[in-house]
């Protein structure tokens, strides 16, 4: 079984003695990440970058997809995006530092989950719990004030975590490891400015899919961009 050894300082995700990745941890990285051998997302390998118009895109393994978003409006598209293919049952969990984007990743969730545009999608910082309608039920959930096992229990966070809706998680690594063994995991970086390194991994072969999925779009996107560019536009 694979045995944590670090978080990455780059992708902030953590990093495990076989090179998976996993959370719950908060030790420094290793040399097992390639965040820190050059092959992460701040890498400037032109064999592993691939620039457009659109955004840039590296693919990192066949269960990870990083993406640079260069405002708000970007990450609130990816999560649109990611909101679109899910077909319920699914755990999202999202990680970064405070005022990285991941609440504005939930609203573009429930917008490609088709929640009414007038329904105010906000962090449930207080409330823990946030629960909208859609074409699938979506909860919320913020465990940033949850300090014990006990508190979660008493939240019934598991009715919600294996439910046939979309579960979507924020301070994910507040949860204990061995709730969950199939989810998909969601990094917020800070880069410069306003831009975002969002780094979605993930754990079972359903939340490959999706990956593969959102790699299908990004590269549609690419060559659409370079398409226009050679008509003029």
């Amino acid at each position: 079984r694979a045995r944590v050894m670090g978080l990455c300082l780059v992708g902030h995700h953590p990093v495990l003695s076989n090179g998976g990745y996993s959370h719950g941890t908060g030790q420094s990285a290793t040399s097992t990440c390639p965040c820190s051998s050059g092959l992460g997302p701040r890498s400037v390998d032109g064999t592993l970058l691939m620039n457009s118009l659109v955004t840039r895109n590296l693919e990192l393994n066949t269960k990870s997809f990083s993406v640079l978003s260069r405002g708000s409006l970007q990450t609130r598209s990816w999560g649109r995006k990611l909101g679109r293919l899910l077909k319920g049952g699914e755990i999202i969990g999202l990680t970064g530092e405070l005022g990285s984007g991941k609440t504005c990743f939930v609203r573009g969730m429930t917008e490609g989950l088709e929640v009414h545009k007038e329904v105010w999608v906000r962090s449930p910082s207080f409330t823990l719990i946030n629960e909208y309608s859609g074409r699938l039920p979506i909860y919320h959930i913020d465990l940033y004030r949850l300090g014990s096992k006990r508190e979660m229990e008493e939240l019934s966070l598991r009715e919600y975590l294996f439910s046939g809706g979309v579960c979507v998680i924020e301070w994910f690594e507040h949860l204990p490891p061995e709730e969950v063994e199939e989810y998909m995991h969601v990094a917020f970086a800070y880069t410069n400015g306003s831009k975002r390194r969002l780094t979605l991994t993930a754990y079972g072969r359903h939340y490959e899919g999706i990956i593969k999925g959102l790699r299908q779009n990004a590269d549609c996107k690419v060559q659409n961009a370079k398409s226009k560019k050679r008509r003029g536009f």
